[in-house]
């Protein structure tokens, strides 16, 4: 084979296997699966505080690009309540509710830095909006003091987190703290 010919297949064989290589790094365009984690929201009234709740949802990640991630999610969470003596306007010995349920929705984008094709670290940067129900509160003699309550609320999520691939183009694990 001619020098001349041998540079023209081994040029042609670099451009025919750096897209699919390139489509390797890229992984999945669309995700879509359960989410799992912990929230713990600051009470902004004195006296009163939020416990830890398990949250549980869904969300759809999407790839821009190598670089920029996007997603939306749907999480419901419930949060035991604790309040002091008088907080609220509540008076006595004993206060018994139900969790506050918080449901949110959340878009966000991710600045990512691929590290390996399979695994990668990214910021968060969005906007949620939450809707939240509490129960009337009762007081040791059985009087609701405080009627249930209703309320909504916007949340600016900004975090980190990291994401791998643990069956590559199927199935994704990550994990994120907002």
């Amino acid at each position: 084979m001619r020098p001349s010919l041998l540079a023209a297949a081994a040029a042609l064989a670099v451009v025919v296997a750096k897209p699919s290589d390139a489509r390797a790094e890229q992984g999945p365009l669309i995700e879509f699966g359960p989410v799992v984690g912990v929230v713990k929201r600051r009470a902004e009234t004195s006296g009163t505080s939020y416990d830890a709740g398990l949250a549980k949802g869904a969300a759809l990640r999407g790839r821009w690009s190598r670089w920029v991630w996007f997603s939306a999610r749907y999480l419901r969470a419930y949060h035991h309540m604790s309040f002091d003596n008088g907080a609220l306007g509540v008076h006595g010995v004993r206060h018994d509710t139900e969790p506050m349920r918080v449901e949110t929705l959340q878009a966000t984008v991710h600045p990512t830095w691929q590290i390996t094709p399979r695994v990668a670290v990214f910021g968060t940067l969005g906007i949620g909006w939450s809707g939240m129900r509490m129960a009337a509160v009762s007081v040791d003699d059985g009087r609701a003091h405080l009627p249930t309550r209703r309320g909504v609320f916007q949340e600016v999520p900004l975090g980190i987190g990291a994401v791998t691939e643990l069956w590559p183009r199927w199935l994704t694990l990550s994990a994120d703290a907002m």
